[in-house]
């Protein structure tokens, strides 16, 4: 793909976004803030046997944030925790398929950071 079906891809996650709400079964979930530019987001997961079985996210901010927020949902479907522990900011960077700016680089990791948070607190929520 090129970096315009990226965009587009990108811009279509922003506009549709996947997996956007809460999840009513969540049992592990965490939310941060980049407050440079205001983006906010939070990820609620059903976790069973190590495998995300479910996921959900809720936010409001810029495009890649947004954006990514999604496209990271899709991506871990079904994976199991150790794998999202080994996700970098280059998979981000790979999933987005776009230059990101050094402005945009926080946008863009965010959801990454939000995600290895809730999973790493392994908190049980009703």
């Amino acid at each position: 793909m090129d970096s315009e079906i990226y965009t587009e891809n990108l811009i279509d996650h922003f506009e549709n976004p996947r997996n956007f709400g809460s999840l009513q079964n969540a049992n592990n979930k965490a939310a941060d803030a980049n407050l440079l530019c205001g983006d906010v987001i939070e990820f609620q997961l059903n976790v069973q046997n190590s495998l995300v079985k479910d996921v959900r996210f809720k936010g409001k901010g810029c495009a890649i944030s947004q954006g990514c927020s999604s496209m990271l949902t899709e991506k871990i479907k079904n994976m199991s925790l150790d794998e999202i522990k080994k996700l970098t900011e280059k998979d981000i960077f790979e999933m987005l398929g776009i230059y990101i700016s050094e402005a945009r680089v926080k946008c863009a990791l965010l959801p990454l950071a939000v995600l290895l948070k809730a999973i790493n607190i392994n908190k049980k929520y009703k």
